[in-house]
């Protein structure tokens, strides 16, 4: 009885939580507007806007903003992805090259990425159109170190019973065990990774779009919010930040699940 019990007060309290917010998010703003201020508009009056920039007269410009807010996350992402587990998985598998790439990974982890936007920016002023692409080298910054610690934590964790069998069979360095046996093992390391730094390349890239909102000439949904503010619509950052918080929910979604192992009875 305990067991069926749980889940369902488990997401009693998540709709409690909700509900909680909401009524913060009331409370703030009925004391905001009453003083003037209309930064923060009430939640169904945000839950509208936000249906206007959809479907209304800006949808075109909203839905390409996505668009290209998406498409930089994707490459990226993806990219920060493909190198941090070449890289990773060879550090796990020779020290000397986690020591020699130790200083330039803390580098990329501690670096204010404020600081890196504003000087690739202005070495990019001679080509314009690769502004448009910088956010991709800001999420791939940011994401690269927990990827590649990932990876070397999957080949580090290893069993060592494991590793003593896989040296019978060529060596647990062989490429093949590594692809086939001490990745898939590592796993966990893995998509644990992936689920923290889907959110974190979705903020990176929109907070990179709005500090280059002047410069590119393919706007996302950053440039859109920064757009807003010039044009005197404040009300509809929070509808575009409510745009943006929904779809990174649905696209880390996914990757949430991944961390989720049934339990054996």
């Amino acid at each position: 009885m305990k067991k069926e019990r749980t889940p369902v007060l488990k997401i009693a309290f998540i709709a409690l939580g909700f509900a909680f917010l909401i009524a913060v998010w009331y409370l703030a703003s009925y004391f905001l507007i009453k003083d003037g201020n209309y930064f923060l508009p009430y939640p169904h009056e945000t839950v509208r806007r936000m249906g206007n920039l959809l479907f209304a007269t800006k949808a075109k410009d909203t839905w390409v903003a996505i668009g290209w807010t998406i498409l930089r996350i994707a490459i990226g992402f993806g990219g920060s992805f493909v190198l941090a587990a070449i890289l990773g998985t060879i550090s796990g598998l020779f020290p000397f090259a986690k020591y020699f790439l130790k200083i330039p990974v803390a580098v990329a982890r501690a670096v204010p990425t404020a600081a890196v936007v504003i000087v690739l920016a202005g070495a990019m002023l001679a080509k314009p159109t690769h502004i448009d692409y910088l956010p991709c080298i800001l999420c791939a910054l940011v994401t690269f170190p927990l990827i590649y610690e990932a990876f070397i934590s999957a080949i580090v964790n290893e069993d060592e019973y494991i590793k003593m069998s896989l040296d019978l069979d060529g060596g647990w360095r062989k490429p093949m065990n590594v692809v086939g046996v001490l990745i898939p093992d590592g796993m966990p390391f893995i998509k644990l990774s992936i689920a923290q730094t889907i959110g974190l390349s979705f903020k990176v890239t929109i907070m990179s779009e709005v500090l280059t909102a002047n410069s590119v000439s393919h706007p996302g949904l950053g440039s859109e919010i920064v757009l807003a503010r010039s044009m005197g619509n404040v009300e509809d950052i929070i509808a575009y930040a409510l745009l943006a918080l929904i779809m990174m929910f649905l696209i880390d979604l996914p990757f949430i699940l991944l961390k989720f192992k049934p339990k054996k009875d």
